[in-house]
């Protein structure tokens, strides 16, 4: 598939999946956004403190000692709450539809050339070095692993996104209220990784419904509005399934 098909396709499914519905957006969020750039700004705090967990814990017990257990509760809890809103808004929208029928094949012609600029502009807020050299990464990640993920007769990509978000709270409530976490309670260096991951996701994937409704700050042309938010939401779904991951120890 050359780009000009593989953009057509991308429009085809935009108008068809995502359009029709754009305008539910505006009731999780205002109509004009107003708590859209809360949401994302919690998601990109969440991101940069877990960039520094594994910049500065040299072993799974640092992560104790470099942040106190309430920054770490507000951390992943955060990341719990927004990524369960930021799944309904994707489902209601028609962004999980798109995907649960066309996974397979945005994937496959995917590459880091297709995401819109602001892309690489939102990672660098969420604290990356070298956005590209991720996104490149990622890509390699989601087309090597994507007969595994979100296949309608396997996973659907609600539920993945369900259990992820379970599993984060989950771990957020045996850390709430205490000023040492127990052991039982403490997860390891890589668990925070995986949680980074998927705060980047989720924030990825908010600021793409942002791209796609214009609310989003940087300047984009009208054709990156809708299939630029199409593939730029697929890599921050394909974020937190690779955050699952190490997560789960998988």
């Amino acid at each position: 598939m050359n780009n000009d098909d593989y953009r057509a396709f991308l429009s085809y499914v935009f108008d068809s999946y995502v359009r029709p519905r754009l305008h539910i957006v505006l009731h999780h969020f205002g109509p004009m956004g107003e708590r859209f750039e809360y949401e994302f700004d919690r998601m990109r705090r969440a991101a940069q403190i877990t960039r520094f967990i594994q910049a500065f814990s040299d072993n799974d017990d640092d992560v104790y000692s470099t942040l106190q257990s309430e920054r770490l509760w507000n951390t992943v809890s955060d990341v719990g709450d927004i990524l369960s809103r930021s799944a309904r808004v994707l489902e209601e929208v028609g962004f999980v539809d798109a995907l649960n029928t066309h996974y397979d094949e945005i994937v496959d012609g995917l590459s880091v050339e297709h995401l819109p600029q602001p892309e690489l502009n939102v990672l660098r807020e969420l604290g990356s070095d070298d956005p590209q050299r991720d996104l490149r990464a990622l890509i390699f990640i989601m087309k090597a692993r994507r007969n595994k993920t979100f296949r309608a007769d396997r996973t659907r990509v609600e539920h993945e996104l369900s259990r992820v978000a379970k599993e984060v709270n989950e771990a957020a409530q045996g850390m709430r209220g205490v000023t040492d976490i127990p052991p039982q309670a403490r997860k390891p260096r890589r668990w925070f990784k995986g949680l980074g991951q998927i705060a980047q996701g989720t924030a990825v994937s908010l600021a793409n419904v942002g791209l796609a409704i214009g609310w989003l700050r940087f300047p984009v042309s009208p054709e990156t509005q809708t299939w630029g938010s199409l593939v730029s939401v697929t890599t921050g779904i394909g974020m937190v399934a690779a955050g699952a991951g190490d997560l789960r120890g998988e």
